[in-house]
């Protein structure tokens, strides 16, 4: 098979000798691919997420396997059945690592491309155009991508906690640049950034996020009131 070829000689043969730099574009080349072909193989994609995983130590490329698997419409695992599925599964890693590494003109390319092709079936397109609007500033339009996972997903997009993370994040930013913050805002990221400790209660980031929205709430509570809307 050609693509098991390719990958095969890409990450077995030219890997170990790059740069972490090199290595990262590595992984980011061969996920464009598997998009830009619409998942052409699982194979491929399972390389490109094993080695970035293993060579890759921040929390992105920790969480990245047990998100998709636990995300991933239809019950799917991390063995991948359709071609779609694979391309969507690049997609969202793609996001992730423009993400982290600050790409905001790829996020937006990569965004505008794809969201269609996707959005009808797989929640998660929401949490990726969440990304984009919080990279550029529109933080209610990424609290609404956000909630739009969570409310869609039911049970999972509480246990599963991408979505949960992310709107936590966002309110704190929000709060922190002077916007307007709601109680029930806070409320709500209280309840899903405790989601997120429960499911990787670790991770220490997500203590200092907690800590922060209990210090919003009771400021809000003093300043406003209990009534703040």
């Amino acid at each position: 098979d050609k693509y098991v070829r390719f990958f095969t000689k890409k990450f077995n043969n030219e890997f170990p000798s790059l740069s972490p730099l090199e290595q990262e574009a590595m992984v980011v080349r061969s996920l464009q691919k598997l998009v830009k072909d619409f998942g052409t193989h699982e194979y491929g994609f399972n390389l490109s997420i094993e080695k970035y995983v293993e060579y890759f130590s921040d929390e992105t490329a920790r969480i990245l396997p047990n998100i998709l698997e636990a995300n991933l419409p239809r019950g799917l695992h991390w063995t991948h059945t359709t071609k779609t599925d694979i391309a969507f599964a690049a997609y969202y890693a793609l996001s992730l690592i423009y993400k982290k590494s600050g790409n905001t003109n790829e996020l937006k390319s990569l965004t505008e491309q794809r969201y269609t092709t996707f959005s009808a079936h797989y929640p998660l397109t929401s949490e990726v155009l969440a990304r984009y609007y919080k990279r550029t500033g529109k933080y209610e339009r990424a609290l609404e991508c956000d909630q739009d996972v969570i409310d869609e997903l039911g049970d999972q997009g509480i246990v599963n906690y991408g979505p949960c993370i992310s709107y936590a994040s966002t309110v704190c930013r929000m709060y922190d640049s002077g916007l307007f913050v709601s109680t029930q805002q806070i409320d709500n990221a209280e309840t899903y950034i405790q989601a997120a400790i429960e499911f990787n209660p670790d991770y220490a980031k997500y203590y200092y996020l907690r800590g922060k929205l209990a210090f919003y709430k009771a400021q809000n509570i003093a300043e406003n009131g209990d009534f703040l809307a």
